[in-house]
């Protein structure tokens, strides 16, 4: 199974969603990425270089996106929404796939979550994967104001795919499905 290219990946983004359609404000996140223009020009857009990040775990250890060595999915997830416990189970399904040749990362994206909130979040719904507090800077490159944000960087460090708040799970396993299989 290979894992490498973006052409199929970013036609199935656009069958599914790019995060580019309205999104629910009730999904917003009350602290999420700033939006004055220096700022847009800063956020990473599908094609991009994806923004390095390193950002500590509930235990407070470090997670480093970069060097990417093989494709990673993100999920920027709000641990006290509903949505965020569904998709983090689609996102297991996935791993448990395709975990060998994907690197997954869950990083909550709710700033006054605690840490004890994140590690019984990912203790429930996470998978065996890396999972890290979020903070204003990452969710901001990220652009990230949902509830659910899935972005996916291919083996060579381009974001490939962004999946916000109007996607529903069975949406985002049907994509990361796509995605592993092409």
């Amino acid at each position: 199974m290979q894992l490498s290219g973006g052409i199929a990946l970013a036609g199935m983004a656009g069958c599914i969603g790019r995060g580019d359609e309205e999104k629910d404000p009730g999904d917003a996140n009350d602290k999420g990425s700033p939006k004055d223009e220096d700022d847009e020009k800063k956020r990473a857009k599908t094609g991009d270089d994806a923004p390095d990040f390193e950002l500590e775990t509930p235990d407070g250890e470090k997670v480093k996106l970069k060097p990417v060595e093989k494709p990673t999915v993100v999920m920027f997830v709000d641990v006290e929404k509903e949505a965020g416990r569904t998709h983090s189970e689609k996102l297991v399904d996935f791993h448990e796939k395709h975990g060998d040749y994907a690197r997954v990362i869950t990083v909550n994206s709710n700033l006054d979550a605690s840490k004890d909130d994140v590690r019984e979040f990912h203790g429930k719904y996470g998978g065996d994967w890396e999972c890290a507090m979020g903070n204003l800077d990452t969710i901001g490159k990220y652009d990230v104001d949902a509830a659910v944000a899935l972005r996916v960087i291919d083996e060579h460090g381009e974001l490939v795919a962004r999946l916000d708040a109007a996607v529903s799970a069975s949406g985002i396993q049907m994509f990361l499905d796509a995605y592993a299989e092409r």
